[in-house]
């Protein structure tokens, strides 16, 4: 187990920095899409709720996915892993370019695909790159920093030009995707690096379920943190599609101040970030009530402040900021709860039982969203907020454990 209280420098392995350079240019074709879409979604009505439950079909499908991916992985490496995830994202901002509801929504299902194989297959690589240095918050705050930066790019290139065309911007976010692409040769990651269990003679469910369910079941603290991951994933379909649908019908922004709310929260992040590693390697307990104070401080300010933009930006100002604390904390703290030779296995199964609750959360707030924003907006406050405090007592007791379990390392030696 891993001492929270020694802090080392942080090191970048060739892998990691790759990685960086793809999470920045892949960021870049996200904060375009993430004004352009909403601007083709917004005069459709009833489509919140449809894009919000092909979504949460989406999710639901992957609980036969997950696990049968983490075989895969194993089988086929963590180069072809993140290769094939991004070549299904090209095929989602091909969609996209045609700037049609229905087609937006075929993308937004394939997008799903795309997304879950590169967060499996990077965020295993990540953790194993990170074991036995103590700077696994720090680093995934580094990543996230990245990201934030290049997302200041992508809403700003949205703004310019979404008043020519939705296919403009979307045309160079196909592109930048497609660099991405090309990019992701450079992984040195050409081999296999688990030895996979020997499966000729076991059924298709032990092959490609059991045997993973069976080592998730055996790591109390991976099982204790899927509930609080369930409880804040109504976070997702919230940043990427409602909050600037909420904006623009209910708070009456324009297109340019979407653009430039996105650049904000891009920039104050950056600044947010790098501490937030810091915190979540030298006192992660805080972090996680810091977060949940910060969720009800920011969404209830967002729910009750009428259309005053400056208002309205510090407000989801707040709730980004206690997002990211908890993300990073959360992270580090699932590096450390995850075993070595079961990590896999492990994290498969934990974002598959995920993936049921995100499904049911995001098909149940998508449909509030058309019915009652106050009560949509209340019940992400309550959940996210709850979850985060559920987080920390399961952090606390993790800490209780290394301790103790040093404790008795020295009385032994």
């Amino acid at each position: 187990m891993i001492k929270l209280s020694k802090v080392k420098k942080i090191r970048i392995s060739s892998n990691l920095f790759i990685i960086l350079v793809m999470i920045f240019t892949t960021r870049i074709s996200d904060g375009i899409s993430t004004v352009v879409i909403p601007a083709i979604l917004e005069k459709h009505q009833g489509i919140v709720t449809i894009i919000g439950s092909i979504i949460g079909l989406q999710s639901l499908i992957g609980i036969l996915i997950f696990l049968p991916q983490a075989t895969f992985i194993k089988k086929v490496g963590e180069k072809f892993s993140i290769r094939l995830g991004l070549f299904l994202n090209l095929l989602v901002y091909g969609f996209y370019m045609f700037a049609q509801p229905g087609l937006v929504a075929v993308g937004k299902f394939a997008e799903g695909f795309g997304d879950r194989l590169l967060n499996s297959t990077t965020s295993k690589l990540i953790y194993d790159e990170t074991d036995n240095t103590n700077n696994r918050g720090r680093v995934r705050a580094l990543m996230d920093a990245v990201s934030n930066i290049s997302v200041i790019v992508g809403p700003i290139i949205a703004g310019l030009l979404i008043g020519y065309s939705f296919q403009l911007p979307l045309g160079i976010a196909l592109f930048i995707m497609g660099i991405t692409f090309v990019i992701s040769k450079k992984i040195m990651l050409d081999q296999v690096d688990e030895i996979v269990e020997k499966t000729e003679n076991k059924s298709m469910f032990s092959k490609y379920y059991k045997v993973h369910i069976e080592k998730y079941f055996k790591n109390k603290f991976v099982v204790a943190l899927t509930i609080p991951s369930i409880m804040l994933s109504g976070l997702g379909v919230f940043y990427s599609l409602l909050l600037s649908l909420y904006l623009l019908k209910y708070k009456g922004f324009s297109y340019l101040n979407i653009a430039t709310l996105w650049s904000v929260i891009s920039a104050i992040s950056v600044l947010v970030q790098i501490p937030s590693g810091y915190l979540a390697d030298k006192n992660r307990n805080f972090a996680f009530l810091l977060s949940a104070v910060l969720f009800v401080v920011g969404f209830y300010g967002l729910i009750n402040i009428g259309d005053n933009v400056i208002l309205n930006y510090i407000f989801i100002l707040i709730t980004y900021s206690a997002s990211l604390i908890y993300t990073t904390s959360m992270s580090a703290l699932f590096g450390d709860v995850t075993t070595v030779e079961n990590r896999l296995s492990e994290s498969e199964t934990y974002r598959m039982f995920r993936a049921l609750g995100e499904g049911i959360i995001t098909i149940i707030i998508s449909r509030l969203f058309d019915i009652n924003i106050v009560v949509c907006l209340g019940l992400i406050t309550v959940l996210v907020s709850l979850g985060a405090l559920v987080t920390y007592i399961i952090s606390k007791k993790h800490m209780q454990q290394v301790e103790l379990e040093a404790t008795l390392s020295q009385n032994i030696s």
